[in-house]
């Protein structure tokens, strides 16, 4: 082997371990919100309509012929496997993308391990309804490399046609498109290298629109309110800085107390100021310089969430901020090398491998402590509950458990999005059918299922309340 692919073989190792250590419990038996309605309606015929509403064909078509096929919750971390392997596929790309620009490899690791560790990517892995969102962040950065390295007309309509996939697959995924076309800009500082493949990004905005349009008139189908266009762009820019880029520079300390997560956020704006400037030279025409970068700067920034940032839903979660979180990981690791230039080889080493730590203890606690244990306990206490009635039912009322339950009871700090620190039955769609999937196939049509509202319940009737099992039996 050469010395290139020795060091992708190395690396391809070291990732996968690192993936297989954060990631280990994502075969234990949980599901997560949609993945317990998804099994029990896969079967029906319109169970894609919703999926097609909103410009996700491909996903449709992916998540109605898998879970069509699972009975079980026990099968759900086969559907999540997929998801790894795409993480692991998009993590090794990265790097050779990073490689490509001359990105050196203890600073390239860095950027791909600060990435996996962070929450945006850490939920598509752990919760099965993302099972595509990997393969789609990686078709996307495929795409945008062929855009911004190749000027050719095949390697132009191969980008279109993978940006066309993976906005069908999940559509805040193809902001990835622009990572090697920001990591070309960085390298050159050259404006006119970004009209190319932002052109590319837009053609390829409009012919999926196109075709979503097209396939919404075939289908008889109207769009979802969700995939309306918003013109308050002062209003989304705001949100954008009070709220998604102060997420994103806080990194992965989501359960953290405040002051941590606001010392690292000033941190890292910190850092990524100190990137763009050189106190070595200061004159009226540098700092233009520097504005007029910043300003790019910026633009990348915004468009890393633009399709959410003009969506009529302005809410944004972490599984669609994968973008936005490289960038600014990619702008924490270039600081850092920028304030370890003139130190030895060895400090540099050691600082990155602490951070690499820290950041790989603190994305274990949110994978395992506030998201899997909480979604395993849940579907453990219905399943044992059900498991353990002394007497047969025709009736099972379910009391579920509020959104600040965890946080209420001690658990966890505090509730972070829609994804970590709470209990999946806290969402009003997700009662019924976690209780009907405890139940054995041909229990669900013979067992009633309602939620509880103050009912009595009777002898043949079976009561489950969430917080109550979870805190007799889970807090220690």
């Amino acid at each position: 082997m050469n010395s290139i692919t020795k060091e992708i073989f190395y690396v391809s190792v070291f990732t996968l371990t690192l993936l297989a250590l954060l990631f280990w419990n994502i075969i234990a038996t949980y599901a997560y919100t949609d993945s317990y309605e998804f099994i029990l309606n896969a079967h029906n015929e319109n169970f894609i309509n919703v999926f097609i509403q909103g410009g996700r064909l491909l996903y449709g078509v992916l998540i109605k012929s898998i879970f069509v096929t699972l009975a079980s919750v026990e099968s759900l971390k086969y559907v999540r496997l997929v998801s790894f392997f795409g993480g692991f596929a998009l993590l090794i790309t990265l790097y050779r993308v990073l490689k490509f620009y001359n990105i050196k490899s203890i600073y390239a690791l860095s950027i791909i391990v600060l990435f996996a560790c962070c929450p945006s990517f850490n939920i598509i892995i752990i919760w099965s309804a993302t099972f595509q969102v990997t393969w789609a962040l990686l078709l996307a950065l495929i795409a945008g490399f062929l855009a911004v390295e190749f000027k050719r007309v095949a390697a132009v309509t191969g980008s279109i046609l993978l940006g066309v996939v993976a906005l069908n697959l999940y559509q805040p995924a193809y902001t990835f498109f622009i990572i090697p076309v920001f990591l070309k800009w960085v390298a050159s500082k050259d404006g006119k290298l970004l009209i190319m493949p932002l052109l590319v990004h837009v053609i390829t905005y409009a012919l999926y629109y196109f075709i979503y349009k097209a396939y919404l008139y075939g289908f008889d189908l109207s769009s979802l309110g969700r995939s309306g266009i918003s013109l308050k762009f002062l209003e989304a820019i705001t949100y954008f800085f009070t709220d998604l880029f102060e997420i994103a520079a806080r990194s992965n300390l989501i359960f953290a107390p405040k002051f941590w997560r606001g010392f690292a956020t000033t941190l890292v704006i910190a850092l990524m100021l100190f990137y763009h400037f050189d106190f070595n030279t200061l004159n009226k025409k540098y700092y233009s310089k520097v504005i007029n970068n910043l300003i790019v700067v910026l633009g990348f920034l915004i468009v890393s969430m633009l399709p959410n940032l003009i969506s009529d839903e302005k809410w944004v979660a972490f599984r669609t901020m994968n973008t936005l979180f490289l960038l600014v990981i990619i702008h924490i690791v270039f600081g850092l090398r920028k304030v370890l230039k003139n130190y030895h080889h060895k400090l540099q080493l050691t600082l990155l491998i602490v951070i690499m730590i820290g950041s790989f203890t603190s994305s274990y606690y949110n994978i395992n402590r506030g998201f899997i244990a909480i979604q395993t306990a849940e579907f453990s206490i219905i399943k044992s509950k059900i498991a353990a009635a002394s007497h047969t039912f025709s009736q099972i009322y379910i009391k579920p458990a509020t959104m600040n339950a965890l946080p209420d009871m001690g658990y966890i700090k505090r509730v972070v999005t829609d994804e970590y620190g709470r209990f999946s039955s806290s969402s009003s769609w997700v009662p019924i059918p976690i209780v009907k999937m405890a139940l054995g196939q041909e229990e669900r049509g013979a067992i009633k299922v309602e939620i509880y509202q103050d009912q009595i319940v009777s002898k043949n009737e079976l009561l489950i309340d969430i917080e109550k099992e979870f805190k007799n039996y889970y807090i220690r």
